[in-house]
């Protein structure tokens, strides 16, 4: 999210409107992060591939699952975050870990403010597979 440091920069690099296959480049602190919509299904989910790669090698892959769910008079906004370091990378787990919960944290934060109290949040971090 712009304005915590981590993101300078985020652009959508396939042509159209949000769909299946879509394509975005997130450029951070820690480099390029890819990420490719895999599952596409509006207005209700909608799933994400995010991949970063340093010299060509694969450092980081997760997978974001958006779902929202229509409850009463509200809306629940679920985000399931999977992510995999790989090679020595795997050793800053517990880093990648605490700056994904601090993310999801900002996210679901910022969907709070246009709806007050009429919005149910969950979300999970880092999976350790």
């Amino acid at each position: 999210m712009p304005g915590h440091g981590v993101f300078t920069d985020c652009k959508q690099m396939s042509d159209g409107p949000v769909s299946l296959g879509s394509t975005y480049v997130d450029r951070t602190r820690f480099g390029e992060f890819l990420y490719e919509v895999i599952e596409f299904h509006p207005p209700r989910k909608m799933v994400f591939r995010q991949t970063l790669k340093w010299f060509r090698i694969s450092v980081f892959a997760a997978q974001h699952y958006n779902t929202l769910e229509a409850i009463e008079n509200s809306t629940k906004v679920c985000h399931k975050f999977e992510g995999n370091l790989f090679g020595g990378f795997k050793l800053n787990e517990p880093i990648i870990a605490w700056i994904s919960r601090g993310g999801r944290k900002r996210v679901l934060s910022a969907l709070k403010i246009p709806w007050k109290n009429n919005l149910y949040l969950s979300h999970s971090s880092l999976n350790r597979s």
